[in-house]
């Protein structure tokens, strides 16, 4: 139970520190919000996903994504220049086990 309340305090620390981040992309400011639900609920992700989810043009979801790593939210976990796949690694990180 404890472990818990830690993971919750955590993560609303951690959603202020995003939300000032988010504040600094201006007019994208909307669509991060949004793009920040999707990623909590699913922290791993794909570009195609992020368009077909914000219903937006895949450019548009590609230079979101380039944001979202300029401000260390998202990292590619393939390093491929297609079918990539992008991982919300602050998030997850609160779930892995100590060793």
């Amino acid at each position: 139970m404890a472990r818990n309340n830690q993971i919750k305090i955590k993560i609303n620390l951690s959603g202020n520190d995003i939300d000032n981040k988010i504040i600094k992309l201006g007019r994208k400011a909307e669509k991060s919000k949004y793009l920040m639900n999707i990623l909590y609920k699913k922290p791993i992700i794909t570009p195609t996903e992020i368009a077909n989810l914000l219903q937006i043009a895949p450019k548009t979801a590609n230079e979101l994504i380039k944001d979202f790593e300029g401000l260390n939210i998202l990292k590619d976990i393939t390093g491929y220049k297609r079918n990539r796949v992008y991982i919300f690694h602050d998030y997850l990180k609160l779930f892995w086990l100590q060793r």
